[in-house]
Protein backbone atom coordinates (compact mmCIF):
# COMPACT_ATOMS: atom_id res chain seq x y z
CA UNK A 1 0.00 0.00 0.00
CA UNK A 2 2.83 2.43 0.83
CA UNK A 3 4.30 1.84 -2.61
CA UNK A 4 0.97 2.71 -4.25
CA UNK A 5 0.64 5.90 -2.19
CA UNK A 6 4.24 6.85 -3.06
CA UNK A 7 3.68 6.21 -6.78
CA UNK A 8 0.43 8.18 -6.74
CA UNK A 9 2.08 11.11 -4.90
CA UNK A 10 5.01 11.04 -7.34
CA UNK A 11 2.64 11.00 -10.31
CA UNK A 12 0.65 13.98 -8.97
CA UNK A 13 3.81 15.92 -8.09
CA UNK A 14 5.24 15.23 -11.54
CA UNK A 15 2.08 16.36 -13.34
CA UNK A 16 1.26 19.45 -11.35
CA UNK A 17 3.93 21.77 -12.73
CA UNK A 18 3.10 20.84 -16.30
CA UNK A 19 -0.61 21.45 -15.79
CA UNK A 20 0.08 24.84 -14.19
CA UNK A 21 2.55 25.76 -16.92
CA UNK A 22 0.09 24.88 -19.66
CA UNK A 23 -2.64 26.96 -17.98
CA UNK A 24 -0.27 29.92 -17.73
CA UNK A 25 0.69 29.56 -21.41
CA UNK A 26 -2.98 29.58 -22.39
CA UNK A 27 -3.30 33.05 -20.80
CA UNK A 28 -0.27 34.43 -22.63
CA UNK A 29 -0.94 36.51 -25.71
CA UNK A 30 2.41 35.59 -27.26
CA UNK A 31 3.76 32.30 -25.81
CA UNK A 32 7.52 32.30 -26.28
CA UNK A 33 8.48 29.04 -28.00
CA UNK A 34 11.07 28.41 -30.70
CA UNK A 35 9.53 29.17 -34.09
CA UNK A 36 10.96 29.57 -37.59
CA UNK A 37 9.28 31.50 -40.40
CA UNK A 38 10.22 30.14 -43.82
CA UNK A 39 9.53 31.39 -47.35
CA UNK A 40 9.19 29.09 -50.33
CA UNK A 41 12.06 29.92 -52.67
CA UNK A 42 12.21 28.79 -56.31
CA UNK A 43 9.00 26.82 -55.84
CA UNK A 44 10.61 23.96 -53.94
CA UNK A 45 12.96 25.05 -51.13
CA UNK A 46 11.81 26.47 -47.78
CA UNK A 47 14.31 29.10 -46.63
CA UNK A 48 14.41 30.40 -43.03
CA UNK A 49 13.74 34.14 -42.95
CA UNK A 50 13.05 34.99 -39.29
CA UNK A 51 13.18 32.86 -36.15
CA UNK A 52 12.27 33.12 -32.50
CA UNK A 53 14.59 31.62 -29.89
CA UNK A 54 13.39 30.15 -26.57
CA UNK A 55 14.73 33.24 -24.75
CA UNK A 56 12.41 35.51 -26.77
CA UNK A 57 15.04 36.96 -29.10
CA UNK A 58 13.98 37.39 -32.74
CA UNK A 59 16.57 37.01 -35.50
CA UNK A 60 16.47 37.85 -39.20
CA UNK A 61 18.59 36.10 -41.84
CA UNK A 62 20.09 39.48 -42.82
CA UNK A 63 21.20 40.38 -39.28
CA UNK A 64 23.93 38.96 -37.07
CA UNK A 65 22.15 39.82 -33.84
CA UNK A 66 18.57 39.81 -32.63
CA UNK A 67 16.44 42.76 -33.71
CA UNK A 68 13.41 42.27 -31.44
CA UNK A 69 12.39 40.51 -28.23
CA UNK A 70 9.08 38.80 -27.56
CA UNK A 71 7.69 38.28 -24.07
CA UNK A 72 4.23 36.85 -23.31
CA UNK A 73 2.52 40.28 -23.42
CA UNK A 74 5.09 42.67 -24.94
CA UNK A 75 7.30 42.92 -28.02
CA UNK A 76 10.32 45.18 -27.87
CA UNK A 77 11.25 46.47 -31.28
CA UNK A 78 13.51 49.43 -32.16
CA UNK A 79 11.41 52.58 -32.17
CA UNK A 80 8.26 50.98 -30.79
CA UNK A 81 6.90 48.37 -28.40
CA UNK A 82 3.77 46.31 -28.94
CA UNK A 83 1.64 45.48 -25.91
CA UNK A 84 -1.03 42.79 -25.98
CA UNK A 85 -3.98 43.60 -23.74
CA UNK A 86 -6.25 41.13 -21.94
CA UNK A 87 -8.84 41.39 -24.74
CA UNK A 88 -6.08 40.63 -27.32
CA UNK A 89 -6.12 44.13 -28.73
CA UNK A 90 -2.61 45.39 -29.41
CA UNK A 91 -1.41 48.85 -28.48
CA UNK A 92 1.89 50.50 -29.24
CA UNK A 93 4.07 52.77 -27.16
CA UNK A 94 4.52 54.93 -30.26
CA UNK A 95 0.88 55.91 -30.65
CA UNK A 96 -2.61 54.54 -31.33
CA UNK A 97 -3.08 51.20 -33.02
CA UNK A 98 -5.97 49.45 -34.72
CA UNK A 99 -4.24 46.09 -34.33
CA UNK A 100 -6.15 43.22 -32.71
CA UNK A 101 -6.82 39.50 -32.94
CA UNK A 102 -10.18 38.57 -34.43
CA UNK A 103 -12.47 35.68 -33.43
CA UNK A 104 -10.35 33.20 -35.43
CA UNK A 105 -7.15 34.53 -33.79
CA UNK A 106 -5.97 36.27 -36.98
CA UNK A 107 -3.85 39.39 -36.51
CA UNK A 108 -5.72 42.32 -38.07
CA UNK A 109 -4.68 45.93 -38.62
CA UNK A 110 -6.93 48.12 -40.74
CA UNK A 111 -7.42 46.06 -43.94
CA UNK A 112 -4.41 43.75 -43.45
CA UNK A 113 -5.10 40.28 -42.05
CA UNK A 114 -2.45 37.69 -41.10
CA UNK A 115 -3.68 34.20 -40.27
CA UNK A 116 -1.71 31.03 -39.61
CA UNK A 117 -3.50 27.89 -40.78
CA UNK A 118 -3.31 24.68 -38.76
CA UNK A 119 -0.62 23.36 -41.13
CA UNK A 120 1.59 26.39 -40.38
CA UNK A 121 1.11 28.16 -43.69
CA UNK A 122 0.47 31.90 -43.44
CA UNK A 123 -2.42 33.53 -45.25
CA UNK A 124 -2.06 37.28 -45.56
CA UNK A 125 -4.44 39.64 -47.31
CA UNK A 126 -4.42 43.37 -47.85
CA UNK A 127 -8.03 44.34 -48.38
CA UNK A 128 -9.35 41.57 -50.60
CA UNK A 129 -5.98 41.05 -52.29
CA UNK A 130 -4.10 37.88 -51.27
CA UNK A 131 -0.43 38.57 -50.47
CA UNK A 132 0.65 35.17 -49.13
CA UNK A 133 -1.17 31.85 -49.20
CA UNK A 134 -3.70 30.63 -51.78
CA UNK A 135 -3.66 32.92 -54.83
CA UNK A 136 -1.02 35.13 -53.21
CA UNK A 137 2.34 36.13 -54.67
CA UNK A 138 4.28 33.82 -52.39
CA UNK A 139 4.08 31.13 -49.76
CA UNK A 140 5.27 31.45 -46.16
CA UNK A 141 5.01 28.97 -43.31
CA UNK A 142 5.90 28.77 -39.65
CA UNK A 143 7.57 25.70 -38.17
CA UNK A 144 7.51 24.95 -34.44
CA UNK A 145 4.96 24.59 -31.62
CA UNK A 146 2.07 25.87 -33.70
CA UNK A 147 -0.77 24.57 -31.54
CA UNK A 148 0.26 26.70 -28.57
CA UNK A 149 1.67 29.75 -30.34
CA UNK A 150 -0.65 30.79 -33.20
CA UNK A 151 -0.65 34.49 -32.22
CA UNK A 152 3.14 34.42 -31.76
CA UNK A 153 3.56 32.94 -35.25
CA UNK A 154 1.37 35.64 -36.77
CA UNK A 155 3.26 38.45 -35.05
CA UNK A 156 6.52 36.81 -36.19
CA UNK A 157 5.22 37.30 -39.75
CA UNK A 158 4.60 40.97 -38.96
CA UNK A 159 8.17 41.31 -37.60
CA UNK A 160 9.55 39.65 -40.74
CA UNK A 161 7.91 42.34 -42.86
CA UNK A 162 9.36 45.09 -40.69
CA UNK A 163 12.77 43.39 -40.78
CA UNK A 164 15.85 44.36 -38.80
CA UNK A 165 16.84 48.03 -38.61
CA UNK A 166 19.32 49.08 -41.30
Amino acid sequence: MRVLVFLFATLIAGCSPRVGAKSAAANECWPVVPLRLEALEHGSEWEPMVWLEADGSVHHKKSKSSFARITPHRIEFPGDNLICNADHSVTTTGGPSNMHYDASDALVENDVRIFMRDDGEIEMTSGKTPVFGPNGKGRVRVVGDLANARRTAEVLMLLSLAGPPH
